[in-house]
């Protein structure tokens, strides 16, 4: 994790003053952040480039899917009652990584289903955002409300979809300890 101070106004009535907040970026953000800015970059179209990139791509979707799987067992292992997206295959048209069998608390949100997803949240994410806000609509239309858990965090206010609640992986964990205790 690196360090950094960052200036920040505070109201204090009509009074405005300036103190520094101590903040802290996690490296797998600033990453994240990087490899969606080089997604705006033209294409390698060589067949070393595709070969390359496609590669990359497995190997992604690779470690997307095991944080999935993780993040799924932690709800199983602390008894929560819920199908994973397999179970859901066939039974349902939309299939959310998580679908509760009945309503579920979820850090104070009313939850029918979670989705995860393995990055930083943010509104100029290319080619990602779009189509996550359909799915979300989709979800939280057909199923009711829940929320989508990025491991990484998220850009406030990127997200307002009725219904649908913007949460951090870190958070959920922590809730989810606290509400079995």
């Amino acid at each position: 994790m690196s360090a950094f101070i960052v200036p920040r106004a505070v109201a204090t009535g009509q009074v405005e003053t300036w103190t520094n907040i101590f903040a802290r970026i996690d490296h797998k953000i600033i990453s994240e952040l990087i490899r969606a800015a080089l997604r705006l970059l033209p294409a390698d179209d060589t067949l070393e480039g595709v070969t390359a990139r496609r590669e990359k791509e497995r190997l992604r979707a690779a470690e997307a899917l095991l944080a999935e799987q993780e993040f799924c067992e932690d709800f199983r292992r602390l008894g929560y009652d819920f199908v994973n997206q397999d179970q859901q295959q066939g039974k349902f048209t939309i299939t959310p990584d998580l679908r509760f069998n009945k309503p579920t608390l979820i850090c104070g949100h009313m939850c029918y289903w979670l989705e995860f997803k393995d990055f930083f949240g943010f509104r100029k994410n290319p080619f990602v955002e779009n189509k996550n806000k359909k799915q979300l609509r989709k979800y939280a239309a057909e199923i009711g409300p829940g929320a989508i858990v990025y491991k990484l965090g998220f850009e406030i206010g990127h997200i307002n979809i009725e219904g649908v609640k913007s949460l951090r992986e870190q958070e959920v964990r922590q809730s989810l300890v606290m509400q079995m205790n």
